[in-house]
């Protein structure tokens, strides 16, 4: 994908300072993803941000979101051609309004997570003028987060405005917090449709740097309860995530001489409520992860599954059991590192298995499989 960095000619709209090396690599060298990472992720950020009045305490009404996400991108029928993301021009302006706003957005996001702008397990969305807020894996302080998406560059100017607008908005830019990349960012990512006559950039950065101050505390807090919504996407297992929720808000959770947040005790098990399944990847080094498996029929979630997975029934998802212990340790400068894993897509095919793994930089590994294995252990290629 190519990058950008909008130099706006209102004085207004800039500041002084470097690009940072991140905004010069991605301008100079651009930016890889994959397709199925790309629609996977924007579909996470849609369920778990863009409408928390559907997915609020239920897996099942995430997995909705999620399944309501991909339906939209299926509407432009996304793919891949000389190394460029392309999508069908349908003709209709709710459809494109929808995909700019699901995969649009969620590209944008995830554009800043690949690099490692923000963590993006801290990521939720705001009730005020700016969309997002995040920590940075860099000084743990809080980032404001413009993002948007446009069909074929339509809106990059009113995109553009609005970004400089909400730089006013009362405790964003301060003397402690001056404006920068550090501070706040605006990023647009434009889909372009197959029929367009002139391709622009793909992503579009709106600010140049300064630094921040820290905010070690309540990031870990933010990370810890960023897992806890992944043990809530298996279905019928609310009992783990509640409880993982409520370690990322315990008032003793920094106190070394009380009681250890979680524990896993000395046979390796981790309690039934978080972990009922393991899972172990074999390849330059194991991993292990932690979690569970279920059946999205069972909750009448099967239609909503990812469009190349229906015929796999039974899904998993489990934490890296270093994550876990992480927490248990109280070695939370070792988690918030835990943020830049090699992204896999593995496809399985086995006599115990066969179906699809998707591994995330975050040591979640997620699973679409044809009947649940008969053994743990996975031998892989490549590098985890």
């Amino acid at each position: 994908m190519s990058v950008q960095e909008y130099q706006s000619t209102f004085a207004t709209r800039r500041c002084p300072g470097l690009s940072p090396d991140w905004v010069i690599d991605a301008v100079d060298d651009g930016l890889e993803m994959t397709l199925g990472s790309l629609l996977f992720q924007s579909g996470l950020h849609f369920a778990r941000k863009l409408n928390p009045i559907v997915v609020t305490g239920s897996a099942t009404e995430r997995q909705k979101a999620m399944g309501l996400a991909w339906a939209i991108f299926s509407m432009v029928s996304p793919y891949i051609q000389n190394d460029q993301l392309w999508v069908k021009n349908v003709g209709d302006l709710d459809v494109k309004r929808l995909c700019s706003e699901v995969l649009g957005v969620g590209a944008a996001l995830q554009t800043l997570v690949q690099c490692e702008v923000v963590d993006g397990r801290t990521l939720r969305k705001l009730g005020g003028r700016f969309d997002f807020q995040a920590k940075s894996p860099v000084d743990r302080t809080d980032v404001y987060i413009e993002a948007k998406g446009t069909m074929n560059g339509a809106s990059l100017n009113k995109h553009r405005a609005s970004f400089s607008g909400k730089l006013t908005e009362p405790g964003v830019i301060t003397a402690a917090n001056p404006r920068g990349y550090s501070r706040a960012i605006g990023v647009i990512f434009s889909i372009w449709t197959d029929d367009v006559i002139e391709r622009g950039a793909d992503v579009e950065l709106l600010d140049p740097e300064y630094d921040s101050e820290q905010d070690f505390e309540g990031m870990v807090r933010e990370v810890i309860a960023f897992y806890a919504t992944v043990l809530d996407e298996a279905v019928g297992t609310p009992s783990g995530a509640n409880e993982l929720q409520a370690v990322s808000k315990s008032r003793d959770l920094f106190s070394i001489d009380s009681e250890t947040p979680i524990n896993i005790d000395v046979s390796g098990r981790f309690p039934i409520n978080f972990h009922s399944s393991t899972l172990r990847l074999k390849a330059d080094i194991d991993r292990t992860f932690m979690g569970t498996f279920w059946e999205p029929r069972v909750d009448r979630l099967e239609t909503i599954n990812p469009p190349l997975h229906r015929e796999y029934p039974y899904q998993y998802v489990g934490i890296d059991r270093e994550v876990l212990i992480s927490v248990q340790n109280r070695t939370f400068e070792r988690l918030l590192k835990m943020r830049n894993g090699r992204e896999r897509v593995i496809q399985l095919r086995s006599a115990s298995a066969n179906g699809v793994f998707y591994l995330d930089r975050y040591g979640v590994l997620r699973a679409w499989l044809d009947r649940v294995p008969d053994v743990v252990d996975f031998e892989v290629s490549g590098e985890l």
